[in-house]
């Protein structure tokens, strides 16, 4: 499933928010679990989501804290902390 694999990519990105970012709070692939018992709280048990919005949705909670590790982004801090690296 693509939601699967997207999830497996991401989780090795924000296993490293923790050195990136010392001192956040908790931004690991637990964290995107929870956010969609938080959504289910918002919406309930009954709000209506096709296929399409959940993986949407499943994709967005995946990648929404993705950018606080370094190791997005070329060339990682260094890159970020010099532009002109090449």
């Amino acid at each position: 499933m693509a939601l699967d694999e997207l999830e497996r990519h991401v989780t090795k990105l924000l296993a490293n928010i923790a050195e990136d970012c010392q001192g956040l709070t908790v931004h690991d692939v637990s964290h995107v679990h929870q956010l969609w018992h938080v959504a289910s709280t918002i919406c309930g048990p009954d709000y209506p989501i096709n296929p399409l919005e959940g993986f949407v949705l499943g994709a967005a909670f995946l990648i929404h804290d993705a950018g606080l590790t370094a190791s997005v982004y070329p060339k990682g801090v260094e890159g970020l902390m010099n532009p002109l690296i090449s």
